[in-house]
């Protein structure tokens, strides 16, 4: 016999399924369509090694992420695979690569901002316990905690400020021990713990609890949010015949950490009143426009826009678009005069536990290395460019995006550590010169805040040219150019040749700026070492092991550089250029539920995929689309998409194939005239 208990607990995935190590074993033959594309997610790849990823229970962007917590210093998700560490506790709130119990059976499930769980104990327990811990949320930060405990019903309402992601705090210890009868006749006996959450008050906490879970089946959350999963997944479908099963689960593993964050806090947004979307957990702008956004815009334009929405509402409200989250700012912000030496930050033996102590050591860090521009421009120049004759439909403001772009562009912040960019210098001197001083951000990291500059410059030029401003298109072409002034022919590697051209030794793949490193040599008309070049990336790098990631997943930065890879595409954010390769699949298709389409990628004469990503029948000969042969082998336009096209491939063994003879088959680039 099993005793059902229910504890409401009110404060300020696909429903946790384990999966095992997956087998080695080949797809022999498929369905026609994937209905059930989360059972190949691994929510635990990246959980070990630095990958920081997340692996509980959450809904797509869900605001609530629930899932246990250890006691690794460097359990930046709130878990750390390692078998060493402790577990301490589930708690509700987590970021996605940001940086056993007694034999009790816990189990999660959530909705958007309430988590749901389900604790069983085992038979003969004589006590069953649950305790709350209001105030240690993993780093000791709060402040003016309050609790109030209803003995009879064992509801527990509260809140406290926290300091997001690092901080001091008072650390008053405050929570509540409730003990629950056994199950009659030592049977096991469950519990089950509702918690809703909210920046804004308890009782909004407990009124966001009521609404989305108003009983407490959680068998029927669980299917709810399974089925969200499956149709974010499903959008994209593979057929798996001829391909190892890891790699399926590689791909859909990936693509799920895509949905993860940026967190959809719509209506808990502390700071100021709107109607308009509230996203949070943007810590990775500089990482995820490359290549989340355009993954967005193949098959989830909707969520899109409600970033984009929310980003164009932050700026007005706060006159820059975001660099990092509302959550961090305030921190962030604060002004340390007199610093310690740096700790770094990838040093895990740095940290203490009592790690409370090197905060300052950690400000001092951070301050010193968010160096880069808000990054927010190419997310919405990749938004307009693409859906431009949706945005009204979608509820984006066209006048409002633009004039958020022209703010970031023109605009010196204050702090532009935090937002925006280090314009005026980027105006004065056509780059960011590493001999001046200028006040309101770190004197360093100038060569990559003026290559970032110069592209989120080339975006807003792209934006420009759809709505007809021709000379803003071109003063910000112009600016795209700069990049130049900072690349010096003479200046030579030690130990190596001089810099001349692309360098593929300075290669990283744990770092997101090499990520379209692999695919350069589609511009010199020899696509086919970039198809063996990207695989081997994904075979060298890449597996479904809790160590699977060769750095952070940066809220799903690797995730979606991987589903790209296996896709056999590379996205050319603020443009309608896809990059093409061979995908790892026979098949692969992409519905967009905004374009109402579905385009199909087939290779006719695919044979599998070489295990460590050299030669084999994987190089792309001949492109058709739509039964008619294309211009280019080695690009897509969007067009493609927006038609629902077929694309047919034929592949080689030939690894010296080219990008084809027409004069337009090479990928368009702003300095051969393709953007003018």
């Amino acid at each position: 016999m099993r005793l059902h208990q229910n504890l409401s607990l009110l404060s300020g995935l696909i429903g946790l399924v384990l999966a095992q190590r997956p087998t080695t074993n080949t797809i022999s033959s498929s369905s026609a369509t994937i209905t059930d594309p989360a059972s190949y997610v691994l929510p635990f790849i990246g959980t070990t090694g630095g990958g920081h990823v997340f692996p509980g229970a959450t809904i797509p962007h869900g605001m609530v992420k629930a899932g246990m917590d250890t006691d690794s210093p460097g359990n930046h998700a709130g878990y750390d695979g390692n078998a060493r560490y402790k577990v301490t506790g589930f708690s509700q709130l987590h970021d996605d690569g940001t940086g056993g119990t007694n034999s009790i059976r816990v189990e999660l499930t959530a909705t958007r901002r309430t988590a749901l769980h389900r604790y069983t104990f085992p038979a003969g327990t004589t006590n069953p316990r649950i305790l709350f811990d209001l105030t240690n949320d993993g780093q000791q930060s709060s402040t003016d905690p309050v609790l109030t405990l209803d003995p009879g019903t064992g509801k527990l309402e509260g809140g406290a400020s926290f300091a997001a992601s690092f901080g001091p705090g008072s650390v008053p210890e405050m929570g509540g021990l409730l003990t629950f009868p056994p199950a009659p006749n030592g049977g096991t006996t469950s519990i089950f713990v509702r918690v809703g959450v909210s920046f804004i008050s308890s009782a909004q906490a407990c009124a966001n609890a009521e609404e989305e879970i108003p009983d407490f089946d959680f068998d029927g959350v669980h299917k709810s949010a399974r089925a969200q999963w499956n149709d974010v997944l499903g959008r994209i479908q593979v057929d798996p015949t001829g391909v190892e099963t890891e790699t399926v689960q590689l791909f859909y593993s990936s693509l799920y950490r895509t949905h993860i964050v940026p967190a959809d806090y719509t209506g808990e947004n502390p700071k100021w009143k709107s109607e308009e979307p509230y996203y949070d957990s943007l810590y990775c702008n500089w990482d995820t426009y490359r290549t989340l956004y355009p993954l967005m815009s193949l098959h989830d334009p909707e969520t899109f826009a409600r970033v984009v929405r929310g980003m164009v509402d932050i700026q007005k409200n706060e006159g820059q678009c975001p660099f990092v989250s509302l959550r961090i700012a305030a921190l962030l912000i604060i002004s340390h005069e007199r610093m310690a030496p740096r700790v770094p930050w990838r040093d895990r033996d740095a940290f203490h536990p009592r790690w409370k102590q090197y905060v300052p050591l950690l400000v001092s860090y951070l301050k010193a290395q968010l160096k880069y521009p808000s990054d927010a421009d190419p997310i919405l120049g990749e938004f307009y460019v693409k859906f431009y004759k949706y945005a009204e439909a979608l509820n984006v403001n066209t006048e409002d995006l633009y004039n958020a772009l022209l703010a970031d562009a023109e605009n010196e912040p204050p702090n532009w550590n935090l937002q925006g960019r280090q314009a005026n210098a980027w105006k004065k001197y056509n780059y960011i010169p590493q001999d001046i001083f200028a006040p309101g951000g770190a004197n360093t990291k100038q060569v990559s805040r003026t290559v970032e500059h110069a592209f989120n410059d080339f975006c807003i030029s792209q934006v420009a040219r759809v709505l007809g401003k021709t000379e803003d298109a071109r003063k910000y072409a112009q600016r795209a150019g700069n990049f130049a002034n900072v690349w010096n022919p003479n200046i030579t590697v030690p130990g190596g040749p001089g810099v001349i051209g692309m360098f593929q030794d300075y290669f990283d793949s744990s770092n997101e700026p090499s990520q379209q490193m692999p695919f350069m040599y589609h511009y010199a008309n020899r696509p086919g070492l970039s198809t063996q070049r990207s695989r081997q990336t994904v075979a060298q790098f890449f597996n479904t092991s809790s160590n699977g990631l060769p750095g952070n997943d940066d809220s799903g930065a690797m995730g979606s550089y991987v589903t790209f890879y296996l896709a056999g595409l590379y996205p050319l954010p603020a443009t309608n250029q896809l990059l093409l390769s061979s995908p790892y699949f026979p098949e692969i298709s992409f519905f967009n539920p905004v374009l109402k389409t579905t385009t199909k990628i087939v290779s006719k004469n695919f044979v599998g995929n070489p295990p460590d990503g050299t030669g084999g029948q994987v190089f792309v000969q001949s492109v058709l689309v739509d039964g008619k042969p294309y211009k280019s082998n080695c690009f897509l336009e969007w067009d493609v998409f927006t038609a629902g096209s077929l694309v047919e491939l034929t592949l080689t063994t030939d690894i010296g194939v080219t990008c084809g003879n027409s004069t337009d088959a090479l990928p368009p680039s702003l300095s051969t005239g393709g953007y003018d």
